[in-house]
């Protein structure tokens, strides 16, 4: 996808992010709340993360949501 100012990357929804991090909506709802996971960014009115940041925090992320979840 070209960024609005220039260049390009891939990225992922909020239903595929939901499948990465093997969490319901809720739960990454809470995640960006506390800001644990990567913040999204808005093109043309859609919302989509970086995949890039999201594969970088997987390993945090599906930490706290198992302490989350116990």
């Amino acid at each position: 996808m070209q960024l609005p100012l220039g260049g390009s990357g891939s990225f992922f929804t909020r239903e595929q992010l939901t499948q990465v991090y093997q969490c319901s909506h809720a739960e990454l709802g809470r995640l960006l709340r506390d800001k644990i996971a990567p913040l999204p960014i808005r093109i043309d009115g859609t919302i989509y993360w970086f995949a890039d940041e999201v594969t970088q925090s997987v390993a945090h992320v599906t930490k706290v949501i198992t302490r989350r979840r116990k």
